[in-house]
């Protein structure tokens, strides 16, 4: 996630660009998002109360839902 906004920010820099712009193309938003659901199923994993896990799964759940429309 932190490569991709690295790399984003450098992006628009290159390309006189805003910053804001290029965080809104699904260049950036694909590998957010897989991160995002990586970092919940990890904080899932790892979670001993069970409202922390139904947090985490939910917010694990959306972030899957939106990877999902992004690759259509």
């Amino acid at each position: 996630m932190l490569a991709a906004l690295s790399y984003h920010y450098w992006l628009a820099g290159q390309e006189n660009r805003q910053f804001r712009l290029q965080l809104s193309k699904r260049g950036f938003l694909r590998p957010i998002f897989l991160g995002s659901v990586f970092v919940g199923i990890g904080l899932v994993g790892t979670s001993q109360q069970g409202w922390e896990m139904a947090i985490w799964g939910v917010m694990t759940l959306i972030a899957l839902i939106y990877l999902i429309t992004l690759f259509r």
